[in-house]
């Protein structure tokens, strides 16, 4: 079996929080942009419906880290945004004080630009006693099928790995996590994924099967590699 059957995309090693502009989710019509890795998130916004050029909203940024105190008076991390009816969830990564855990939270807003986070944040914290996420939890992107917003966010577990779970929501903002989709400790996981099984993005429907791309990789370089399934929810197979 080639160790490159599931590898899409290969490039050195940046990391996570380096990459500037992380993801264009196109049925919200917004992209987020990481340009201060610790503290705003700004945005893309589709110059027109059927264009496929993005540009920069006067308004930037759209969310700041909290007043000094709160759960996110450190640092943000991008996720996601999605549109449910007429409100658009943000769903994003924070925490207080450098060297502490990682938590998701979630803002809204009415227009996609003016967003206010969401009094009972954080939304999701990681488990201690979880084995695949007792270090923190960070990176949520969300998908909202059939009345279910799932939330597939990274877990991040000793020693020095990641892995791709899965938390779901009937509300957006309750959400009960239903456990690990892909983890560099798979039987099916490749020597490119010896560590990370991570940040995934959006998953799509082909008109067959459901498509996730995401981030795997050792210590020393970062990929991307490609599962499929039936569910949203489940289980994935790597191609």
């Amino acid at each position: 079996m080639s160790l490159l059957k599931n590898l899409l995309i290969s490039a050195p090693y940046t990391g996570f929080p380096s990459d500037a502009f992380r993801r264009s989710h196109e049925i919200a019509g917004v992209a987020l942009a990481q340009t201060d890795y610790q503290t705003e998130i700004t945005a893309f916004y589709k110059l027109l419906p059927d264009s496929d050029k993005w540009i920069w909203h006067d308004d930037c940024p759209i969310l700041t880290v909290g007043a000094g105190g709160e759960w996110d008076d450190t640092s943000l991390a991008g996720g996601s945004v999605i549109k449910v009816g007429d409100t658009y969830y943000l769903y994003y990564s924070a925490r207080t004080a450098l060297g502490t855990s990682w938590a998701i939270g979630v803002a809204t807003s009415p227009d996609g630009v003016n967003f206010t986070k969401y009094a009972g944040n954080p939304i999701l914290q990681n488990a201690a006693l979880d084995p695949e996420e007792d270090i923190y939890i960070w990176s949520p992107i969300v998908l909202y099928y059939e009345g279910v917003f799932y939330m597939y966010y990274t877990g991040r577990y000793t020693p020095n790995k990641e892995c791709i779970r899965l938390a779901t929501s009937s509300d957006g903002f309750t959400f009960t996590k239903q456990g690990t989709m892909l983890s560099p400790d798979d039987a099916d996981a490749e020597a490119w994924e010896n560590n990370w099984a991570c940040h995934p993005d959006i998953p799509l429907w082909n008109g067959s099967q459901w498509v996730l791309l995401y981030c795997g990789g050792t210590l020393a370089n970062e990929d991307v590699g490609r599962a499929t399934s039936n569910s949203p929810s489940g289980p994935w197979t790597r191609d």
